[in-house]
């Protein structure tokens, strides 16, 4: 095994040039990669009907965010039948927080989708989904899709 200090010696600027390589490469991937879907992470659901969550491309430092801020659309979900019933009308926040549009049920679970309003890629105007479960300790999260419905998807071209 090669250790720092000897191999520091033997090619001068070595670590160095290491590191600031591997830095470029992560930060070359990172922005190709976060901004190529709806980059929405950590979203969190408070009692109060606060929603909050991360921008991944954003906090990166890879992406500037939405000059229109978040959009969530806000529903009850059956998890037995996957059926959904909006709950008023889709709320707007210019930080990565959106308030719910009323009071949410006391219990069962909700399906909210989160999108970038006037995103600086268009790959974030796709709204994830995120499912929550009320508990008694508040809501929980128990799910999060980020791909869009597999009808939405065009079929590969024949080769």
């Amino acid at each position: 095994m090669v250790t720092w200090p000897a191999y520091g010696t033997r090619c001068p600027g070595g670590m160095s040039n290491f590191i600031s390589s591997s830095l470029r490469r992560r930060n070359k991937v990172g922005s190709t990669y976060l901004p190529a879907v709806n980059p929405i992470v950590e979203p969190a659901l408070d009692a109060t009907g606060r929603l909050t969550f991360v921008n991944a491309a954003v906090a990166a430092g890879v992406a500037p965010p939405p000059s229109g801020g978040y959009s969530a659309r806000w529903f009850t979900y059956d998890n037995a039948t996957g059926a959904t019933a909006a709950i008023g009308t889709p709320t707007v926040g210019r930080d990565p927080e959106v308030r719910a549009p009323g009071a949410l049920p006391a219990s069962g679970y909700l399906k909210i989708e989160i999108s970038g309003v006037q995103p600086p890629h268009a790959s974030w105007a796709v709204p994830i989904d995120v499912y929550f479960h009320r508990t008694p300790a508040g809501w929980t999260l128990v799910g999060l899709d980020r791909l869009p419905p597999l009808e939405s998807v065009a079929p590969l071209p024949a080769k």
